[in-house]
């Protein structure tokens, strides 16, 4: 008996629900839709600032992701590129790209520390990458080195950076 009564009770709810028009939906034109943002906006202006702080974490995650997304796309070219030398064990697990420039007074203090790096540890791998960025003197000396490794090989280039 119970379970006609619900039974009749699912029908009753099925019909009233698939029959009857919500009578709160009405028709609200464009300008309608717009006073009303244009009210709320104008009394709650602090949600523009909130908007504009969303925009901007979400370029900087985009521009982010495209940095990603770059560099593993030119991981090769910056590890593997013909013209590097390559200081501590070639085939090594762990590699270090350093950038440098031959006329940068940081970099020189800086060999010495790299020298340390490839003593310590037999399985680091170091490329190095000209980046002549000082001037025409600095892209004379990348010049220079990328002619000494062509002409006259790895070991000499490389020491031709160390110095």
């Amino acid at each position: 008996m119970k379970a006609a009564r619900i039974g009749r009770l699912r029908w009753f709810a099925i019909a009233v629900l698939t029959t009857a028009s919500p009578a709160y939906a009405q028709s609200i034109d464009r300008a309608e839709v717009e006073k009303i943002v244009r009210e709320y906006i104008m009394q709650n202006p602090e949600i523009i600032e909130e908007a504009l702080t969303e925009l901007e974490k979400r370029n900087q995650a985009d521009q982010a992701e495209a940095r990603s997304q770059a560099i593993v796309a030119e991981t090769d070219a910056l590890l593997r590129a013909s013209d590097d030398v390559i200081l501590g064990n070639p085939d090594g697990d762990a590699t270090l790209v350093e950038f440098f420039d031959f006329n940068c007074g940081y970099c020189k203090r800086a060999a010495p520390d790299v020298k340390a790096l490839v003593a310590e540890d037999p399985k680091l791998r170091i490329v190095l990458k000209d980046f002549p960025i000082l001037g025409p003197g600095s892209v004379e000396a990348a010049k220079v080195a990328l002619s000494v490794k062509r002409v006259a090989g790895d070991a000499v280039a490389r020491d031709f950076h160390v110095r």
